[in-house]
């Protein structure tokens, strides 16, 4: 993995979240995931929650929410995963792989998303989400009223 595009992107990612935050709270911190809890010491944290998607557990630490609850980041921890998402994706997401692999299959064909690599999800998308495991570090926005 290479450290740099690492950092590049999860100081995008914070740098998103803080100025986001701050237009909702102008008290709310910048949220930072050190490289300890990126290699998965997040997942030992008091803030791990256990949840169950497509019939498959997995652990999810929110970093970040905003006050109006449409802007979220955070890690996820996930074993194989195979569903299809016939009703159209909840919410926008943007992703970095940080281990493991994600092939997203709809009609115009499969992506692989693999470690050090990004995707965005746009609100909607229709298609099968394939992956024997990863983990994640993620950003989502939901236009839903909340």
């Amino acid at each position: 993995m290479n450290k740099s595009r690492l950092s590049i992107c999860a100081a995008g990612i914070v740098l998103c979240a803080a100025a986001l935050s701050t237009a909702a709270d102008e008290s709310a911190r910048p949220v930072k995931i050190s490289r300890a809890e990126v290699a998965g010491a997040i997942f030992k944290s008091p803030k791990v929650q256990k949840v169950t998607e497509g019939g498959s557990q997995a652990l999810e630490v929110d970093t970040l929410m905003s006050a109006d609850k449409k802007f979220t980041t955070g890690m996820y921890k996930a074993g194989p995963e195979h569903q299809d998402i016939k009703d159209g994706y909840p919410d926008y997401e943007f992703f970095y792989v940080i281990s493991g692999s994600i092939t997203l299959t709809d009609a115009g064909g499969a992506q692989t998303i693999q470690s050090g690599e990004a995707v965005t999800i746009p609100k909607g998308w229709k298609g099968h989400w394939d992956s024997d495991g990863y983990t994640k570090i993620w950003v989502t926005y939901d236009t839903a009223p909340k």
